[in-house]
């Protein structure tokens, strides 16, 4: 018997970002009291509110096998077809931003060419799979250099 637990939307952001591999540093080298604010610069707080309206339509499932997929240079590693309508119906641009906020800890295992082919064989491979469940309206995505 399967048991569904619905994750808080603030909670699957934490997750994706944690599997992506990526640390937000809030302050330099002090530590903030819990009643303190951090305000987030323009810029990322416009990056962590595109990811979160992009997170609501992964689960934390897909977000790691995506995030597998990006870490493994096999061709042979597949999402599964549940995990590609979700990154189709979340979009190009969502596609994107998570290939972006994965990159740095690709470095570690491939070059910037490599990790953008990488996503691009992942985009294209979960468009044939929209296109073999008839989804219309399925964009390529702009360049992810």
């Amino acid at each position: 018997m399967a048991i569904s637990i619905e994750i808080h939307q603030s909670i699957k952001i934490a997750l994706l970002l944690l599997l992506c591999g990526l640390v937000i540093i809030f302050s330099s080298s002090s530590v903030l009291a819990a009643e303190e604010i951090v305000a987030l610069p323009p810029l990322r707080a416009k990056l962590h509110d595109l990811l979160e309206q992009c997170a609501q339509f992964l689960t934390a499932q897909c977000g790691a096998t995506f995030n597998a997929i990006m870490h493994n240079r096999k061709e042979d590693v597949e999402p599964s077809d549940e995990c590609c309508m979700r990154l189709i119906v979340a979009g190009p641009t969502c596609h994107r931003r998570f290939v972006e906020v994965t990159l740095p800890s690709l470095f570690q295992v491939m070059n910037h060419s490599d990790a953008m082919q990488q996503g691009v064989r992942l985009w294209n491979h979960c468009v044939n799979v929209a296109i073999k469940f008839k989804i219309r309206n399925v964009l390529p995505p702009k360049s992810l250099q």
